[in-house]
């Protein structure tokens, strides 16, 4: 059992020009119960470090003092916003909660994974039912929280006040101590816990270690008295400060929404409907757009096979930009625990089919993009492999559709003819809802994936280590202009970042390929150093975007003529041909074999990272 315990100020309001504090109904009271439990039974689905990551975010904006992160009677993690005592004007107390994990890291799917713009869109959330919370008197934060336990979200909660003589090294940082194996929970007597969770009794929260609380009111939890806490080293975080350390680039903030959309990891599930149309998913992001106008207006200018970009695709193209950016190292900490337990019970690391060409495989893969079950990366790579197999198909169709085309029909159309016949084997009047499932293929996957390659191709592999950007690509609605000024505009005003995802690229085709490369594994023992790559990568982006100058004029690039020429890139065709064949490379995909290499998948994915010369755009 986790217990989370905050420390914040009482909020009040001013009515009548009197101080005094909030007074909900008995619906709003019910309402914000409901939503804080929503909070918590999320809180109780993700790991440690994400919890530490959203509470870090409310503690940056000063809502809270600090707050402390057990797991039975080992502490996970405590913070504190470094405060002058005599600045706090106002009451203090301390809310303590007890939850359940809702998973087990040892049997899949593990915890539940939030990309950084939902980290962000649930501590939004989580702020503002906290602001809520203090405002209200303590009676209404005691029904607060007796309704939340009631519907099973806490198994206890407990409430006290912190006394008005606060010691000069309460509230203090402390995270340059060294963590001591040592260090106990605060014990806490007389503790009286008002929560259940299936008629179960509540468990006894960790003991404290100084003085014990005074003049407890049984009836609502809450205490008039609470002891002095030592601050101690968060031994989940590697930076000594509060903030992760200075990120290369800035998180894209999210618009707090109603719900919080969640990614399970991937999981065996049932095929969806293929008939369900996917909607266009209504814009939540609010990306940080680095605008420059000169390099707006030599973009105008550009040429892109005769066409030009007006206000409107310049814009779409800032703000798909704002979303591509180099990986952010904390939240691949998150995803190698689950690579590395998912090799370990002889999976391919992502998570994905192993199987990825052929027609059976091409519908493998769209049910599980359908289902929304990957993480970020995975995600990335399934629409990458997806448009290589894709491509594949309709080039020699022949090959691996089971039945002869009809006459007339082109190759992909009959194609997809067969990726429908192997979503409905059994069930030919299924098959009439093939138009629908055709156009979904056509205008989500397909494109999706096509943009995906593409991108990919340009700028390098590097940039599937990042989720987000390709679903901001399909909610602007790009074209091929756009993908070709999009990757023109990172070339010319980010080349630090374009410097970064081609060096990534040996890493991820490791990844790709169903094993861990070096750069993750680094993740697991501490040794990354991501973090200086990123600070390199942005220096060189902020110089180039300050050196554009009118004078100068930007080479366009042609992401699908690159994107052509480097399928050979991602696919070991060389050591396929020398080491099992013996024969010399051969130059595009028409001769090559995709069933042999099917088959000789473990001898390519233990060979570590592929060294591939890159191409130069």
């Amino acid at each position: 059992m986790k217990q989370l315990t905050v420390h914040l100020e009482q909020g009040y309001i001013n009515e009548n020009g009197q101080t005094c504090y909030q007074t909900l109904t008995e619906d709003q009271c019910a309402g914000l119960a409901g939503q804080m439990g929503k909070s918590f039974k999320t809180l109780s689905r993700i790991d440690s470090l994400q919890i530490d990551s959203v509470l870090k975010r409310i503690l940056r904006v000063k809502l809270i003092h600090s707050y402390e992160l057990w797991k039975d009677s080992n502490l996970l993690c405590q913070r504190a916003f470094p405060a002058n005592p005599a600045s706090i004007t106002t009451k203090t107390f301390s809310l303590t909660v007890a939850f359940e994990e809702s998973f087990s890291k040892n049997i899949p799917p593990g915890p539940l994974i939030l990309e950084d713009g939902k980290l962000a869109k649930l501590a939004h959330r989580f702020w503002e039912e906290l602001e809520m919370i203090r405002s209200l008197d303590e009676r209404q934060i005691n029904d607060v929280l007796r309704r939340i336990c009631d519907i099973g979200c806490l198994q206890l909660y407990y409430v006290w006040l912190v006394p008005a003589t606060i010691d000069d090294d309460t509230l203090s940082s402390g995270l340059d101590k060294p963590a001591s194996s040592t260090n106990e929970p605060p014990k806490r007597t007389n503790f009286e816990a008002e929560g259940k969770l299936n008629n179960r009794p509540a468990t006894e929260p960790p003991q404290q270690k100084t003085s014990d609380p005074t003049h407890s009111d049984k009836r609502s939890g809450i205490t008039s008295e609470a002891p002095g806490t030592e601050t101690v080293a968060c031994p989940v975080s590697t930076s000594p400060a509060i903030d992760d350390g200075a990120e290369a680039y800035p998180t894209p903030l999210l618009d707090c929404v109603d719900s919080t959309q969640l990614k399970r990891w991937n999981l065996s599930v049932s095929p969806p409907s293929p008939t369900r149309k996917k909607p266009r998913q209504r814009e939540q992001a609010r990306a940080i757009i680095r605008s420059n106008p000169t390099a707006e207006s030599l973009m105008k200018g550009c040429n892109f096979n005769g066409k030009y970009l007006g206000d409107d695709g310049i814009r779409k193209v800032l703000k798909a930009d704002a979303y591509l950016l180099p990986p952010d190292p904390q939240m691949l900490r998150y995803l190698s625990d689950q690579w590395h337990n998912n090799l370990s019970q002889g999976r391919h690391a992502l998570g994905l089919p192993k199987e990825w060409i052929g027609i059976q495989a091409a519908w493998n893969y769209i049910c599980e993009l359908e289902t929304g079950n990957l993480d970020p990366v995975a995600e990335n790579v399934a629409y990458m492999l997806y448009h290589i197999n894709y491509s594949e198909l309709c080039q020699h169709p022949e090959k691996y559709c089971p039945r002869a085309c009809k006459d007339g029909k082109r190759n992909p159309t009959w194609v997809l003819d067969c990726i429908i016949e192997a979503a409905y084997p059994d069930d030919w009047s299924r098959r009439l809802n093939g138009p629908q499932l055709r156009s979904n293929i056509s205008n989500i996957y397909k494109r999706k994936a096509q943009w995906c390659w593409e991108v990919v191709a340009s700028l390098g592999a590097g940039v599937l280590f990042r989720g987000e950007w390709l679903n901001k690509l399909y909610d602007e609605t790009f074209s091929a202009v756009r993908v070709n000024a999009l990757v023109t505009y990172i070339s010319n005003t980010r080349p630090g970042t374009a410097r970064l995802f081609r060096s990534l690229e040996p890493a991820m085709k490791t990844l790709m390929f169903g094993q861990l490369p070096d750069l993750i594994k680094t993740f697991r023992d501490g040794r990354s150093d991501l973090q200086e790559e990123l600070s390199r990568a942005s220096t060189e982006d902020q110089c180039a975007l300050a050196s554009q100058s009118t004078e100068s004029q930007w080479s366009v690039i042609n992401a699908k003529e690159i994107a052509v020429g480097r399928v050979s890139d991602f696919l070991p065709i060389q050591a396929i041909q020398e080491d099992i064949h013996g024969q010399e490379d051969i130059a595009n995909l028409e001769d090559f074999n995709f069933q042999e290499y099917i088959s000789m998948q473990d001898y390519f994915t233990n060979q570590g990272d592929f060294h591939v010369p890159l191409q130069e755009d």
